[in-house]
């Protein structure tokens, strides 16, 4: 008896351990096979699926090599179904030819990314640039992939130019923009006090002129 426990003990062991590795297996074909997918284009557009991109607290898209960055994909679906954000991932390119791939940013999957029909969510994606890439102008090419009806397709989220930025040029870009933030409160608030004080000297001289008329009027 002890040793068919022994040995159920052993199998369910084995069993797990098969799991995990089928598991795994899955995930990484997963992966390439969405890394392909992106790399050729192959999915269409579903209709009524709309898409923006915002990057959280960095309007000017600065992105610093070798660190993480963040953005949000918002998505509007206005189709008859629901549908399930599969995944998302990005592309850097260079500016002035976008066929010169630069470095495939990572696979960011989501196990659970429904979106009812008539609704709306956002989607954050954490991608890095290679610290070593060359300061400068690069443009990033995003896209989100979803299934609708049991059917894939994909939309590009973002399409434009990102600033990659080093450690140093990044920290001198945020003081002098609190400077120049500084410098905008402190013109503003100047101007706020000496439209105030032309309107008290006015007021001053009116009463002034007044009294004076006062007084003559009086003699």
């Amino acid at each position: 008896m002890k040793i068919l426990t022994i040995a159920n003990a052993v199998d369910r062991r084995n069993w797990w351990r098969c799991m995990r590795a089928v598991r795994f297996m899955v995930t990484l074909l997963g992966e390439k096979l969405l890394s392909q997918d992106f790399a050729d284009g192959g999915f269409p557009s579903a209709p009524g699926v709309d898409t923006i991109c915002v990057f959280p607290k960095n309007i000017a898209r600065l992105v610093k090599g070798g660190e993480e960055a963040e953005l949000l994909v918002g998505l509007k679906n206005d189709g008859q179904s629901s549908l399930n954000v599969v995944a998302i991932k990005a592309s850097v390119h260079l500016p002035f030819d976008r066929q010169l791939l630069v470095q495939n940013l990572a696979v960011q999957v989501f196990n659970n990314g429904s979106v009812p029909s008539s609704a709306q969510d956002s989607f954050p994606y954490i991608f890095s640039v290679s610290k070593f890439l060359q300061p400068g102008p690069f443009d990033l090419v995003g896209t989100i992939v979803y299934e609708m009806d049991q059917h894939p397709y994909q939309n590009t989220f973002y399409n434009g130019t990102i600033e990659v930025v080093s450690l140093v040029f990044y920290s001198a870009w945020n003081l002098l923009f609190f400077l120049l933030l500084e410098l905008h409160f402190l013109s503003y608030l100047g101007y706020g006090l000496m439209v105030k004080y032309r309107t008290l000297r006015n007021q001053n001289s009116s009463i002034c002129r007044k009294n004076n008329r006062d007084s003559n009027n009086i003699l």
